[in-house]
């Protein structure tokens, strides 16, 4: 799952931003935090209604305490959009308190697929974070983290059209509409322009040896520019200027490893004046109080983890396009979930979970009516959209087979009401912005059944052999066909061979990727824009060497190769493949240290 049945952590608070789509990911950088993790179970969901589909937590790890400076240098380029990276991190402990500082940049150009650039794809993205914690005893600490985050992204030229006639053959082409020979790091209309700023508080308080009280405050600001090609030289002026401003508290008391709280959270979405455009969002404004806990216990010796969450919200929307300027909408919904896990024997264990969610819609899923620029599609909601109700049950198996083989193999499944997605409509449509495909949210009883398998053998200290398949199956009950936007069938072989220590290297390993993506058969072709591409097979490479330094720290310098053969491709979760190929080879270098 994905989108809206995600939820992305970061430092504590869910991260806040216009991510109305796939197009873009969420404005943080992954470098700014030491560590990434996913929850799945009864523990997510304490973040969220819309953590069905688990919840990615980005976060610090506790510093060690020494006196002296610590950090990391990380640096890197690839040979696809020439595009080079650099990020430092320090941190020091103090003799009551810790700080860590984090910064970083990214600047690239045009991608290339096999036989031509990806037009006026450059990227630009710089980073910022600080973290202070003060321990004002054994019992009771607080923290302050502030991050800023800001990038320039270039959409894709030949995926905005000027007229339905282009249009037509732009979804038919092999070699799309204004793809060049040459490259180049300038960022020209159609872009995005974002910065993003987070600052959150943290209060801790031991009150006895089995509870503690925390409380957590994040303010959030997010503004988003989207420029268009405009005649007249008025390029430089926004077609879409939105400021979203976000607040988030929690009030939680933990008991041993049971977890109750409450939550607030509010955003406001401001559409700047002076684009000229009907935006693709009205003003709103999104209230949301939740009451949560999760318990975990054991019965008959069995561990057993349950959760439930309360959450109201209310939507004031203000737009023209309503018979009165304000339109209210409310929504109390509930979830619940519980999970064991359990050994077989001592070689076999096993994860079982089930789960009940009602999902309000976003904002987006209601009300959005126009151009999504960077999937360069226009998108329609439907105000008149009920809240999902979805019952999941997944079962995962962790087991060996042997001394050196090991096996993960988990299932799910998911039954649906009102389960909502978004849908091409099959008409084409001009506007004073160009010409688009259009997609309408709509909802629909579904089916969602899949397996994930992995595979790990390792046959001595040096050699190991990974394989991994994923396959998820969809059925829309309502229209009699395949869930649309789905990803396929794809599996992974990876080979790897690992050398010791040497009197220079403390580890060398190399290793080659075998990655097959089937094409997807469960979808009626005639309801998209373009048919499902065809299957693909890419091979990747890699080499990773860690230098010894006098000093203890090694220089870790890593060499990959993706789509090693350069194989033309077209991925069927990106909606730019109505008007593209994907990016072909690609050789990443990269060399990291710490001190």
């Amino acid at each position: 799952m994905y989108g809206n049945r995600i939820v992305m952590l970061n430092q504590g608070i869910p991260q806040e931003g216009q991510q109305w789509g796939l197009d873009h990911a969420p404005e943080i950088d992954p470098n700014n935090s030491d560590q990434i993790s996913v929850v799945k179970g009864a523990s997510a969901i304490r973040y969220g209604l819309q953590a069905m589909g688990g919840v990615i937590i980005l976060e610090d790890k506790l510093i060690n305490n020494d006196p002296h400076w610590h950090g990391n240098v990380r640096a890197g380029i690839q040979s696809n959009g020439w595009q080079s990276f650099f990020h430092a991190q320090l941190k020091k402990a103090f003799k009551k308190s810790h700080i860590s500082l984090n910064g970083g940049g990214i600047y690239g150009g045009d991608k290339k697929t096999p036989n031509y650039y990806l037009t006026n794809t450059g990227y630009r993205q710089g980073s910022l974070s600080s973290t202070y914690t003060h321990f004002k005893n054994e019992k009771q600490y607080y923290k302050f983290h502030y991050s800023y985050f800001a990038n320039e992204t270039g959409i894709f030229r030949g995926s905005h059209i000027g007229n339905l006639t282009d249009l037509k053959e732009a979804l038919t082409r092999e070699t799309p509409l204004f793809a060049r020979d040459t490259f180049s790091f300038s960022i020209e209309s159609p872009r995005q322009w974002v910065n993003h700023h987070l600052a959150k508080y943290t209060f801790q308080k031991k009150i006895n040896e089995v509870n503690h009280l925390t409380v957590i405050a994040g303010l959030q600001a997010n503004q988003r520019k989207e420029f268009d090609i405009r005649r007249g030289g008025r390029s430089s002026r926004p077609s879409l200027d939105l400021t979203l401003l976000s607040q988030f508290y929690e009030i939680t008391l933990t008991n041993l490893e049971n977890i109750y709280g409450f939550q607030y959270k509010q955003g406001n979405n401001i559409n700047n004046p002076g684009t000229g455009i009907s935006p693709l969002l009205p003003d709103f404004g999104s209230y949301q109080f939740a009451f949560f806990g999760i318990y975990k216990t054991k019965l008959k010796r069995l561990p057993v983890e349950f959760g439930v969450r309360s959450e109201y919200r209310l939507y004031d929307v203000n737009s023209s396009k309503f018979e009165s300027d304000i339109l209210k909408k409310n929504y109390l919904s509930f979830a619940a979930n519980a999970g064991t896990t359990g050994s077989v024997n001592k070689k076999i264990d096993y994860f079982i979970d089930i789960s009940y969610t009602g999902r309000p819609p976003e904002i987006n899923e209601l009300f959005s009516s126009g151009l999504h620029q960077g999937v360069a599609g226009i998108e329609e909601g439907n105000p008149q959209l009920k809240p999902e109700q979805a019952l999941k049950i997944v079962n995962e198996w962790n087991g060996e087979t042997g001394k050196t083989h090991h096996v993960n193999l988990s299932f799910f499944g998911v039954y649906a009401n009102d389960y909502l997605f978004l849908a091409p409509t099959g008409e084409l449509r001009l506007t004073i912005r160009g010409a688009f495909p259009v997609f309408r949210y709509q909802a629909s009883d579904v089916i969602l059944a899949g397996t994930t398998f992995r595979s790990t053998w390792q046959p001595s200290d040096t050699w190991s052999l990974v394989n991994s398949l994923q396959y998820t199956y969809s059925e829309d009950l309502t229209n009699g066909s395949g869930l649309i936007f789905m990803p396929p069938l794809n599996t992974v072989t990876s080979l790897q061979y690992t050398i010791g220590k040497t009197r220079v290297l403390n580890e060398l390993k190399t290793g080659i990727e075998f990655q097959y993506f089937a094409r997807q058969n469960n979808v009626d072709a005639r309801i998209d824009f373009s048919p499902p591409p065809p299957d693909y097979f890419l091979t990747n490479m890699f080499l990773r060497l860690k230098w010894k330094k006098q000093n203890q720290h090694d220089i870790e310098v890593v060499w990959r190769v993706e789509n090693l053969f350069d194989i033309k491709y077209r991925n069927y979760m990106n909606r730019q493949r109505y008007f593209a190929d994907e990016p072909g080879r690609n050789v990443y270098l990269t060399v990291y240290t710490t001190f």
